[in-house]
């Protein structure tokens, strides 16, 4: 879905054997359009409206400039700020924080990484969901064990529960010597 709404939105980078890449759309192009219907055309589903709706109260809230500053507040100020928008949830914003805010300490958590806190960690559950109070719960769980690295032993853990892993490129041994 990612790649498909980069090719609509996003600039053309490159091609590559045959493969034309694209940007990741900017908040400017994502708030300024109408993107429900073409996002649902692309197979987002539910999430459509929330994606340029999100967009615009990033821009409202100050853009590119509002996101940077989230690096320098706390990781909790960071996520709450995350999950006030319009289609954020715990753990997109855990995704964002780690991936993109410098805050190695969080966890994103979903199914996958449940399991392992049940199979490999004997963690007790209350809820079969992961409520606002079990995600931060189970997370604070996964930073006491982990450490200030946390969020990324989950990214190594949750790679190695994904049985099979989408192979979108194929990478040929001759192209990386």
């Amino acid at each position: 879905m990612i790649e498909r709404m980069c090719k609509l939105y996003g600039n053309k980078l490159l091609e590559y054997k045959g493969t034309t890449f694209h940007d990741f759309p900017t908040l400017c192009i994502l708030a300024s359009k109408d993107t429900n219907q073409d996002l649902r055309k692309l197979g987002f589903g539910y999430r459509a409206p929330f994606i340029g709706k999100c967009a615009k109260e990033v821009m409202s809230k100050g853009g590119e400039v509002w996101l940077e500053s989230l690096r320098k507040q706390t990781y909790g100020e960071a996520f709450t700020a995350l999950t006030d928008l319009t289609g954020v949830g715990m753990k997109v914003a855990d995704c964002v924080c780690l991936m993109a805010l410098d805050k190695l300490e969080a966890v994103p958590l979903d199914t996958h990484v449940r399991q392992v806190a049940l199979r490999d960690y004997n963690y007790k559950v209350k809820t079969k969901t992961l409520s606002t109070r079990s995600y931060a719960e189970m997370g604070s769980f996964f930073r006491n064990l982990w450490g200030e690295y946390a969020g990324w032993a989950q990214a190594v853990i949750f790679v190695n529960e994904i049985k099979e892993l989408p192979q979108i490129y194929a990478i040929n041994q001759d192209d990386v010597k």
